[in-house]
């Protein structure tokens, strides 16, 4: 069957090669049509797929009664169901519309065009049929006709989804009416099976069809759900005038649907439909909700109403968003006590509760880009009920985690809503958090801590050292690794900020590089580890030789990190970065105290010869360039013994050649009497391989090299005539 299908455009070519007798022909699309149900499923996977080669090439010319007998084999097989059959017809109408869909002539896609929404009306009406057995055997029961039902719906709502995304197109207003009736009745039992399934989730039944079922409803559900998804990335015209009824749907459901989200890595379909509905409204939001939009007369109107209705349901809306989704939840706070480094790394977690996390948080960004005077307002009045509730020193903890929430939308808003948000009172509520005694309002720390450095454009000089003050303190011992590592990461993105300066930030510098040792050491995740040398390095790069009084700590904390994670070459590389940032800091004669400790390090990551060069080398050679600019003259004998690995590096590739001339060109300025005395045969061997064998600009910067080593010194210049004669 492979090799049949293989052979299909060999001999339905319509070239003068094809020597394949119509008869034949004709016979073998019989004999597809048989083997479409053969027992073994990759033989009815290869006919369904040398069907539609064959459609490609024949239809509707010389086929034309290929969707006839297609359907032909579904009216037999929908009074007695048989999943397999049915599966097997639709998987064959998948792989022909994208091979019709594929054809570019304007001849043959008019005429696909015009088929497609025949067909579309057809199959529309047998998913309708099969929909209404689904509710008739659901309220008698009959689980075994009901999960054929379903399974057979699953894969229509496939084929159709398909027939709108590649055929319907240009269609009439007669031809649209018949989409929009689809669509109309889409939303309503979309509207019923959810019932279904929040019901089914309340209920949890523990009968085992009871339960087989609800998940195959869900599966269902999240076809039905991914359905306006499609359409929309797309850029489909159909559902134009059906975008506001969606979005008023799906806004009702996201209203109704219980969330319990969980940290398990594997979504139920319950949960994946709940994140096309919510991805779905997001879309909308993002393409729609706005002042201006560039369109036609149609997409206008839509985009008026959508923003209309927004306005009226805005601030349920981001209700429903903080106290729904935004909330910490069990999961979260059982993880807080447990492993509270793991907590800091949860947006790396492919899990229901970050994914739910994620997009709610870019859907509340999006609303508060849009509607951010709206926005302040709606999100002000739930935190000053959650500030209201806390006073009470027997508050319940849902308060406080309300609180965090708010904290954390207002953060997310941190580039939309700064004209809106009374930043010095959200400031000194904070203040007065951190300084609550009760234990339920360390949950609050870390969003203070992050918060501090989502705002760090608001913050003025008069505020920054309170706010330093603020961070050092939470980076202290007696708050847990979550807050320690938020503060840390704040400082940063102060430090980070033009208007920094070292005067106000200087009599906090050693308590940060303290702790800043002290949380690469204890770290256990390499992810967070590489954070916080990726921290040292920004924080190095911005202090400059001010951190010469921390240099020894540093070299012994590099030294420790490159013997304790010998294998794990992510964590090696980052300290070759972080190695190179301080010799590019240090002076030259502070650097030149350290040259024997980056020698071997510089050694060992561009060996060829070890395994670590694989992964090592460009930081490597980084910091060899680094260590050799920041050299006292003379050189010493290590470094220039070190110059014939430039050519064994090259020789592998010329991969990182931009650096390896680098090198070449710092050694001749620093050292040209004695790499030309005693590396003259290789410098010569490097240049003249390079001239040829790399592009037009690697040449150029291999010329300038060249023409330094003439101007350095002359009289014991090269011999230049291999390489001129070469280029």
């Amino acid at each position: 069957s492979i090799l049949l299908k293989n052979k299909i455009d060999e001999k339905f070519s319509t070239g003068k090669n094809s020597n394949f007798s119509e008869v034949n022909k004709n016979k073998l699309k019989e004999e597809l049509f048989i083997s479409l149900f053969d027992e073994n499923t990759k033989i009815g996977l290869m006919s369904a797929l040398s069907i539609a080669k064959v459609a490609r090439s024949e239809f509707p010319k010389y086929w034309p009664n290929l969707f006839d007998t297609l359907f032909e084999f579904l009216s037999k097989n929908k009074n007695t169901p048989n999943i397999n059959q049915s599966q097997r017809i639709f998987l064959a109408l998948k792989e022909i519309i994208k091979n019709l869909a594929s054809r570019r002539i304007s001849e043959d896609r008019e005429i696909f065009n015009q088929v497609s929404i025949l067909l579309f009306n057809n199959l529309s009406n047998y998913w309708l049929e099969y929909t209404e057995m689904i509710i008739l055997f659901n309220k008698q029961n009959n689980f075994d006709s009901l999960e054929k039902c379903i399974d057979i719906n699953c894969s229509l709502i496939k084929v159709l989804k398909l027939f709108l995304q590649f055929g319907c197109i240009n269609l009439s207003i007669e031809q649209q009416s018949i989409v929009k009736n689809f669509f109309t009745y889409l939303t309503q039992i979309l509207t019923q099976f959810i019932q279904l399934s929040i019901t089914s989730q309340s209920t949890n039944s523990l009968d085992l069809n009871i339960k087989k079922i609800n998940t195959k409803i869900d599966k269902y559900l999240c076809l039905l759900t991914s359905f306006p998804i499609t359409l929309e990335q797309s850029k489909s015209k159909l559902i134009i005038n059906h975008k506001l009824l969606w979005f008023e749907l799906f806004f009702s459901l996201i209203q109704q649907i219980p969330i319990v989200p969980t940290l398990a890595t594997e979504f139920t379909y319950f949960e994946q439909y709940l994140i096309n509905i919510i991805s779905y409204t997001h879309e909308i939001i993002k393409n729609y909700a706005v002042t201006q939009i560039k369109s036609d007369s149609e997409t206008h109107e839509c985009a008026t109403n959508i923003r209309t209705c927004l306005t009226r349901i805005l601030p349920n809306f981001i209700q429903i968003i903080i106290t729904k989704f935004l909330m910490l939840s069990n999961d979260e706070l059982a993880m807080w006590n447990e492993d509270p480094e793991n907590l800091y790394q949860l947006q790396d977690l492919e899990s229901s509760l970050v994914k739910l996390y994620s997009l709610n948080a870019k859907l509340l960004q999006s609303i508060m880009n849009r509607f951010p005077e709206v926005s302040t307002n709606s999100i002000f009045e739930i935190l000053k009920s959650a500030i209201e509730n806390c006073k009470n020193q027997n508050c319940e903890i849902k308060w406080i985690l309300l609180k965090e929430a708010c904290y954390y939308g207002i953060g997310l808003g941190c580039h939309d809503l700064i004209e809106y948000v009374p930043f010095q009172i959200i400031l000194q509520e904070m203040l007065q958090d951190l300084n609550d005694p009760r234990m339920a309002f360390k949950i609050l720390h870390r969003r203070i801590a992050w918060f501090l450095g989502m705002w760090v454009a608001e913050i003025n000089e008069d505020q920054k050292k309170t706010i330093y003050q603020i961070l050092c303190e939470l980076l202290s011992e007696k708050y847990t690794i979550i807050v320690n590592l938020s503060a840390i990461l704040s400082l940063k993105f102060l430090i980070d900020d033009y208007k920094f300066t070292f005067a106000l930030f200087e009599n906090f510098f050693p308590t940060v590089m303290e702790r800043l040792f002290h949380l690469i050491s204890i770290t256990q995740i390499t992810d967070v580890k590489l954070q916080l040398l990726n921290i040292l390095c920004s924080i190095v790069e911005q202090i400059g030789n001010k951190i010469f009084p921390y240099a020894q700590q540093l070299f012994n904390c590099f030294q420790i990190l490159w013997s304790s994670f010998s294998n794990d070459y992510m964590i090696k590389s980052a300290v070759l970065r972080a190695i190179c940032q301080v010799m590019k800091s240090l002076d030259l004669q502070a650097a030149s105290n350290y040259t024997n400790i980056v020698l071997p390090v510089i050694e060992i990551s561009t060996n060829l010869s070890n395994n670590e060069s694989l992964y090592l080398m460009e930081d490597g050679l980084s910091l060899w360039l680094s260590t050799l600019r920041q050299s006292l003259l003379p050189l010493n004998r290590p470094f220039l013994q070190l110059f014939p690995r430039i050519g064994q590096i090259l020789n592998l590739s010329f991969e990182n050649l931009k650096i390896c001339l680098k090198l070449i060109e710092t050694y001749i300025l620093l050292a040209p009497e004695s790499i030309l005395q005693e590396y003259s045969n290789d410098l010569n061997q490097i240049l003249t391989n390079i001239a040829g064998c790399v592009k037009d600009s690697g040449t150029v910067m291999m010329i300038k090299v060249a023409g330094t080593i003439l101007q350095v010194n002359s009289n014991q210049a090269l011999n230049f005539e291999p390489l001129t004669l070469k280029l």
